[in-house]
């Protein structure tokens, strides 16, 4: 009898445990995410707010037509805020 209630102790303490650190990890890798998407969306902001002060350069210097410019201008800000991504999910140094 006494070995049939170290057993059942036993297999609740283990149920317990294995909750708290799968719990523990779920919790660490939605924290992980969070940091991560936080990280692109600043990314993105700061090529956002560059290609804000770029425009307001051409027209305080009288370049006020739209030229092709424009929109490699914005494609070069969105390949860099994609770049910036991808840096943050491998080991490269962006």
């Amino acid at each position: 009898m006494d070995a049939a209630i170290i057993g059942l102790l036993g297999a609740l303490l283990g149920a317990v445990l294995t909750y708290a650190f799968n719990r523990k990890n779920a919790w660490d890798t939605r924290l992980h995410e969070t940091r991560i998407e936080a990280y692109r969306n600043f990314a993105a902001a700061a090529m956002e707010y560059r290609r804000a002060v770029m425009d307001e350069w051409f027209e305080g210097h009288d370049v006020d037509e739209k030229t092709v410019d424009d929109d490699v201008h914005r494609a070069r800000g969105s390949a860099w805020s994609a770049y910036y991504g991808v840096g943050l999910l491998t080991s490269t140094n962006a």
